[in-house]
């Protein structure tokens, strides 16, 4: 699976979630995120610039139903090299 990219400004939540094909929520990628039972400790969801106004929950359970993330590796989330 792909690293994934959101983009408040370009983006769709009905896009792919890859590079050129942005989500434009966060929570539309969390979401996603907690549908796939095997995504990878490595995996990434980039967040680019722009102002996002979402509340965010994830359930407490949710660790359990992705078998490869952890607390020592968990999902992240950040910015991409050079959009700060």
């Amino acid at each position: 699976m792909a690293d994934d990219y959101v983009d408040v400004q370009n983006g769709d939540d009905a896009n792919t979630g890859m590079v050129n094909d942005p989500w434009k929520t966060i929570g539309h990628s969390v979401d996603k995120l907690l549908e796939i039972a095997n995504v990878t400790s490595s995996h990434k969801v980039f967040v680019l610039p722009g102002v996002y106004h979402e509340a965010i929950t994830i359930p407490p359970d949710s660790r359990s139903k992705r078998s490869n993330s952890s607390r020592e590796a968990p999902v992240t989330t950040s910015s991409p090299a050079g959009e700060l």
